[in-house]
């Protein structure tokens, strides 16, 4: 009981909204409605269709390719690619080129959580394993109920609060197998971050700008991470930053009411519980020109274990 305490606090908030939210029967681990991605943003409308801002790296044509998905339940973007996650457990991609190592996820069947890798996309499968377009990567995982991929590292929260994680370790990014009591995690440029289910967090990894240095916060709901940079939503609506702010990713201090964040290299993004986005950070490409957004999907972001029943034992 204990482990779904802060979610509670943030559901609680969010139940008092007049908005759309994701169905409440969905059987889908923590959805991702929002995201930033290398020089481009984007969002999951209530219709289900997607909204697209930016640079994106890729043609006008992809651009229009993406906003034609529907029925989608949760994104994630990577450097040159989104995924999305349809209500019926499907998945779609959609790269510059259509890469096979980005986008072939056609054949891809009872997915409950996506994730946009550096050069390959993950989807999490309902009975606990992972899927990749990287062939045999990461097919020894197990019991996983939440997974996220950082420029280097690929972390996976298990069903018993522990973590997981590969890659290089250059700079002690996959240093986790100490952590325990965790409910949500989010990987970086250079480090992982971790929610404890007391509503504090934990990180590893690269430090140079403090952005692991939060162990002094509390009462959060979820997190993100960006390239040398840390956010933490708190269950009031507000944002808290550390770390890099060269390009004022950090500026964030004057949110409220939000229900979601998600961070890229540069650039941040907040959904407010009225459906509109708050956004901070570069904005060479038109990222954070998103005025116009409205009418935006809400997360149902419960733990993974409340939203549907694994068969992993």
């Amino acid at each position: 009981m204990k482990k779904i305490i802060a979610f509670l606090l943030c559901v609680m908030m969010l139940a008092s909204f007049d908005t759309c939210f994701a169905d409440e029967g969905t059987q889908f681990a923590r959805a991702h409605v929002i995201g930033a991605g290398n020089r481009f943003s984007v969002g999951i409308r209530c219709d289900g269709k997607i909204i697209v801002k930016g640079g994106m790296n890729e043609t006008v044509y992809e651009q229009e390719k993406v906003r034609e998905w529907s029925d989608i339940v949760s994104i994630d973007v990577g450097t040159n690619h989104i995924v999305g996650l349809k209500s019926n457990g499907r998945v779609v991609a959609a790269s510059q080129h259509n890469s096979s190592t980005l986008c072939a996820v056609n054949h891809w069947a009872d997915i409950v959580s996506v994730i946009a890798g550096h050069d390959f996309t993950l989807g999490l499968k309902n009975d606990g394993t992972i899927i990749s377009t990287k062939e045999g990567y990461l097919e020894d995982w197990f019991k996983i109920v939440d997974i996220d991929a950082g420029r280097w590292q690929t972390v996976g929260l298990r069903s018993d609060g522990k973590v997981v994680a590969d890659g290089p370790n250059q700079y002690g990014e996959c240093n986790v197998e100490n952590w325990s009591d965790i409910v949500s995690i989010a990987a970086g440029t250079w480090h992982t971050v971790g929610l404890k289910s007391d509503g504090t967090v934990v990180a590893v990894g690269g430090n140079e700008v403090d952005e692991c240095e939060v162990s002094s916060w509390t009462n959060i709901v979820a997190v993100a991470a960006g390239q040398r940079f840390t956010l933490g939503l708190r269950a009031d609506g507000t944002v808290l930053a550390i770390g890099d702010n060269d390009e004022g990713q950090c500026e964030v201090s004057d949110w409220t009411d939000i229900v979601a964040i998600s961070a890229s290299d540069k650039h941040v993004i907040g959904l407010k519980s009225d459906g509109t986005v708050v956004t901070a950070g570069k904005n060479y490409y038109g990222e954070c020109s998103l005025g116009g957004w409205s009418d935006m999907t809400m997360p149902a972001d419960l733990p993974a274990d409340l939203l549907y029943n694994y068969s992993i034992g």
